[in-house]
């Protein structure tokens, strides 16, 4: 049987789409030396002006060209006709594409940040009226300045454009009291609409904003500050990718949060109050904004909140812990008497008298986010995953246990994770442990949740090792796409005797304050939805684009505004012309840095590939299947790549998979009959038992794969599951979801 399926597999010509032209030529010389190098060329041209002007849009922006390179290559393409047919100079291109108008310019201090105004209504201000420095407001570049950037238009048109799922959200979606998927599934969410007057129950949209510093400009000292805004009423794969620009701070200082943020806040109350103008299924409507959720790094976050930072008296953003300076630093450890929680009226009440110099339970003043409609000053926060826990706990105790180990057993263990097969949906290998100090949050998160625990098995002592586990498990329950009440209630008690625990163990220096957060983990996700969709993942992706978008330190505002502008001008066209134009302009625009594929077949929103071969007559009366049958090696289903195991690979597998039975299998191909609706999967089970007892029972060891073929139904499969083979044992664990955030 699996010589058969092989002989048929081994005929996948792959999934690179080749035209007649590429395959023609194999090498330059050929080409140069063949008729057609110098012929004129007669082929017809059958696509539209405004097709040839998104692709070249949509190339440029993706590739993060600079305005002279997308200029340039919009007069290479004119070349290729007797007279231009698309504009093709710099003045024409910015005047279409990055119109004046859309961004505003406000002043701040350049001694003290402290903010002066937006500079058409302030430019006969001569000093600043905190710190009496001397002012030139006559030209923008004689001061430091922030911009905002036009919000309402961005967040219009992206509603229009995915006006279905947004019906769906504000109208039709229920929520179940007993499990969390999303946002829409948590209690400050619930609660918000719930306090919504009737006529806004329909016609609201939330977002969650997210400020952070990234490089430094070396020639200039500047930190680059966007602004992000995530619109919650959007699918998880748009919402995570298309964030809107607000603002901008480029200063050689962190921002002061009252000038970077009022302004924001402002536009937002305005926007909360007039609406904003979008059409959603034929319908206009006013649309009211709400930004109830804050996503930041602890610094960033106490400066938001109004608070002292965490390395102060009292510096928690949601409980009165004191803190205990010891070790050189301020320390967070388990008290006698539980820390009272904070509450916004109390800390609103704070805000009016404390000062830094007299600070009241660590509120050292106004929250500057304080006056946003339906925002709580305390629990309007949340813990990062990304910094807290990946970059932060995670980090410590893996510092922790390596200098337990000796060279030899990290030379071990480089060996064991060079030799682990990866999944496709990983963004990226976790490198050698050897080279931790390099790590990225998504490999720290891989080495936690899936490495760690058969490797640590062998090292830790069994009271470290099970300590480690609280953690690893606690962290996959709240990264689960569903999340049921009693596996959150389980996690949080996880978490609790981590953090004691940890205290044990490892006594107070270890009681840092990114472990406390993980006391108040449990209370984000029951408020606000699963880690992986209230993480900083997705801001930190779009400051990699907004440096992108930089080709040099001169001109930086001037160069992201443009990049932002062209995102918008973009999406303004694909949604006025998509609905007109061929498949092959919109596969190309949607999937521009996509290898082409040439050979699959969609059914029931699930896509193979490869050649899709016609089974021969053994297999097809093995398993009593239509003649008509075929067979495929690959499939995606909910984005999610699977794939035969019968061709191995070096370095990755996707063919161990959990089916909705809690069922493992080793997928050996796909059988799809068009003919019948017919979609199966044939297959061998897996015997399995949990590796550590009431530990971490999603991590299994196999016991034995059945050398009996069986076919299932392909819509059964439920995720992929991550397979190692480690100390002679092979060890699976299913994903804790699918998304690539």
């Amino acid at each position: 049987m699996h010589d058969c399926i092989q002989e048929v597999l081994e005929h996948d010509e792959g999934i690179n789409a080749n035209g007649t032209f590429n395959n023609k030529f194999r090498t330059l010389e050929d080409f140069m030396q063949s008729k057609e190098f110098f012929e004129p060329i007669d082929i017809p041209m059958d696509k539209t002006r405004v097709e040839l002007f998104l692709m070249l849009l949509k190339f440029g922006l993706v590739n993060s060209l600079s305005v002279s390179a997308m200029t340039n290559l919009f007069k290479m393409f004119n070349r290729q006709f007797s007279e231009p047919i698309l504009p093709d100079t710099h003045y024409i291109l910015d005047k279409l594409l990055n119109p004046q108008g859309n961004a505003e310019f406000h002043a701040v201090c350049t001694n003290c940040s402290a903010y002066i105004g937006k500079f058409e209504d302030v430019k006969s201000v001569k000093s600043c009226s905190v710190c009496h420095e001397k002012l030139d407001l006559s030209n923008i570049f004689n001061v430091s300045f922030f911009i905002r950037i036009n919000t309402e238009h961005q967040i219009a048109l992206i509603l229009n454009i995915y006006e279905d799922h947004y019906y769906y959200v504000v109208s039709d979606r229920n929520c179940d009291d007993n499990n969390i998927s999303d946002i829409y599934d948590g209690n400050a969410y619930r609660h918000f609409k719930a306090s919504l007057p009737k006529d806004e129950k329909k016609s609201y949209a939330t977002g969650i904003v997210n400020f952070d510093g990234t490089r430094k400009f070396e020639c200039t000292h500047c930190t680059l500050w966007p602004l992000f805004l995530m619109i919650n009423e959007l699918p998880v794969e748009v919402r995570t990718k298309k964030l809107i620009t607000c603002c901008l701070w480029i200063f050689n200082k962190k921002p002061d949060m009252n000038a970077f943020l009022n302004p924001f806040v402002d536009v937002v109350n305005g926007l909360n109050h007039v609406g904003i103008k979008s059409t959603i299924r034929g319908e206009e409507r006013s649309i009211r904004l709400h930004v109830p959720l804050c996503v930041v790094d602890s610094p960033a976050r106490c400066g938001a909140q109004g608070i002292h930072q965490f390395n102060g008296k009292c510096g928690c953003s949601w409980c009165k812990h004191p803190g205990v300076w010891a070790e050189g630093s301020m320390r967070y450890p388990v008290l006698e008497s539980t820390p009272e929680v904070r509450n916004a009226e109390s800390m609103r009440s704070d805000m009016l008298t404390a000062t830094p110099d007299d600070p009241i339970d660590g509120v050292i003043g106004p929250s500057p986010l304080a006056t946003l409609t339906h925002f709580d000053v305390v629990f309007g926060f949340v813990p990062d995953y990304l910094h807290c826990v990946l970059q932060g706990v995670i980090n410590q105790f893996t510092e922790y246990y390596a200098k337990t180990m000796n060279a030899n057993q990290i030379k071990e263990v480089d060996s064991i994770m060079m030799s682990i097969t990866a999944y496709n949906q990983n963004a990226r290998y976790t490198r050698r442990f050897s080279s931790r100090g390099n790590w990225s949050a998504r490999e720290r998160e891989n080495f936690a949740l899936f490495y760690s625990v058969p490797i640590f098995s062998r090292i830790l002592s069994k009271e470290r090792f099970y300590h480690w586990l609280l953690l690893v498990e606690s962290l996959y329950i709240l990264l689960q796409e569903n999340i049921t009440i009693a596996e959150l209630n389980e996690a949080d008690k996880m978490l609790h005797e981590f953090v004691g625990k940890t205290q044990q163990y490892f006594v107070i220096k270890a009681m840092t304050y990114n472990v406390h957060q993980l006391l108040h983990l449990g209370r984000s996700v029951l408020d606000w939805w699963p880690l992986w969709a209230h993480s900083t993942f997705s801001f930190e992706a779009g400051n990699h684009y907004i440096l992108r978008a930089t080709k040099c330190a001169r001109g930086v505002t001037q160069q992201i505004c443009r990049y932002v502008n062209l995102q918008h001008h973009i999406l303004l066209i694909q949604e006025r012309v998509y609905p007109r134009v061929s498949a092959t302009i919109t596969m190309f625009c949607d999937d521009i840095l996509s290898d082409r594929v040439k050979n699959f077949q969609e059914m029931n929103g699930r896509t193979y590939f490869s050649t899709g071969s016609y089974m021969g007559h053994g297999i097809i009366e093995e398993f009593d299947l239509p003649e008509t049958a075929m067979f495929y090696a690959k499939m995606v289903q909910n984005s999610c790549l699977y794939q035969t195991a019968i061709k191995e690979k070096k370095r990755s597998n996707d063919s161990i998979t959990q089916l909705n039975d809690g069922t493992f299998i080793r997928i050996l191909c796909f059988v799809v009959d068009d003919q019948t609706d017919a979609e199966i999967t044939i297959c061998n089970v897996l015997h399995t038992h949990p590796t550590f007892s009431d530990k971490y029972n999603k991590f299994q060891i196999v016991d034995k794969i059945e050398e009996i073929n069986v076919i299932v139904q392909t819509t059964f499969i439920k995720i992929v599951c991550i397979c190692m083979n480690i100390y002679d044992n092979m060890y699976i664990c299913p994903l804790p979801n699918l998304l690539k955030y």
